[in-house]
C-alpha cells in the first residue's frame, strides 16, 4: 500500500497488466460479448439469491 495515496499498488499493477493482455490478445467485440454476459450472471444469482432468501423456511420471522 501505498503510504501517501493509500493505494493498492500491486494490486493496481497486476490489474493493469491483467487487462492489457486481454486487450492485447481478444478482439474487443468479444471482450464486450464476455463482459455483458458476466453482469447478466452476476445479475442472474442476484435475483436468484434475494428468491431463496425470502422463502427459506427456517428463516422466517414468527410474528404473534
Amino acid at each position: 500500500m501505498n503510504p501517501k495515496t493509500k493505494v493498492l499498488t500491486y494490486s493496481t499493477i497486476i490489474t493493469g497488466i491483467g487487462g492489457l493482455l486481454f486487450a492485447g490478445i481478444f478482439k474487443f467485440e468479444t471482450l464486450a460479448s464476455a463482459t455483458t454476459l458476466a453482469c447478466l450472471f452476476g445479475y442472474g444469482l442476484v435475483a436468484v439469491g434475494i428468491i431463496t432468501n425470502r422463502y427459506r423456511e427456517s428463516e422466517k420471522p414468527q410474528f404473534r
